[in-house]
């Protein structure tokens, strides 16, 4: 099985308009999470994100949803014995990556204008990648091994720029965030503990030996939803290929026309 990518753009309207129908069509472990909820927006997510998945199942691999035993793990990542899915969502998309190897996916379009993100949990070399500094080769790559640094005050003050160093952020952001989501590691890893290469694409994780893991590999691409917002989106494996995703796949409409 190769790595695909499934981007959806979500249908609020209809689903918030036929949630229970939706909810209904799901299996248990799905409904249970959608009722734990509290908000219809969120409500409205998760049941797009199930359906993105089990509609992605059916046609694109010929799997029985219904078939398909798929539970939480112990750090609440879904999990399943015949493949391995991961789901994000930021604003109207949900980014859905499928593979036979253990895998991690972001989506984010949100940008870091004051620097507060990027301040907190980026490296000194990553701060210099999105800033001014950032354009070349050389300044992600230094002498401090990629560990994690407080930013110097000149570099940070150059985070909040334009849509060039936004994409630049949020490129590291959903890196990190990929990252943690192939490891099942929830919030016990800070993200300022996990930095990553943005030019090699590839972030060291031997510091945590329980994950038995030296390095992983990301996948990484933007694109301009119909939203007219930006969104960068990472996938992350053990030892994914540029050329291991063989397409990015859009689904504009799942329920309605």
């Amino acid at each position: 099985m190769d790595t695909k990518i499934y981007i959806y753009r979500i249908e609020k309207e209809y689903i918030e308009e036929h949630l229970d129908e939706i909810a209904s069509a799901l299996p248990e472990w799905r409904r249970k999470k959608i009722e734990k909820l509290r908000r219809i927006d969120s409500k409205v997510v998760s049941a797009a994100a199930g359906s993105l998945l089990y509609h992605v199942l059916d046609k694109e691999y010929g799997i029985n949803p219904e078939e398909l035993d798929i539970k939480e793990g112990t750090k609440g990542k879904p999990e399943s014995d015949k493949l391995f899915f991961n789901i994000s969502h930021s604003g109207e998309y949900i980014a859905l990556a499928v593979s036979d190897k253990n895998i991690g996916v972001d989506i984010e379009y949100k940008d870091d204008r004051g620097g507060r993100i990027a301040k907190r949990f980026f490296t000194e070399e990553e701060i210099r990648f999105i800033s001014e500094e950032g354009l070349g080769e050389e300044s992600i790559k230094g002498d401090s091994g990629m560990v994690g640094y407080a930013a110097d005050a000149e570099s940070a003050e150059r985070v909040d720029g334009g849509a060039e160093t936004q994409k630049r952020f949020r490129k590291i952001w959903t890196m990190k965030e990929s990252c943690i989501k192939l490891l099942g590691a929830g919030l016990s890893i800070p993200l300022n503990k996990i930095p990553v290469d943005p030019i090699e694409c590839t972030a060291d994780v031997s510091g945590f030996p329980e994950y038995k893991m030296d390095k992983v590999h990301f996948m990484c691409f933007d694109f301009t939803g119909e939203d007219e917002k930006g969104y960068s989106v990472s996938v992350c494996t053990e030892n994914i290929l540029k050329n291991a995703v063989k397409y990015i796949q859009y689904y504009g409409c799942i329920f309605s026309e």
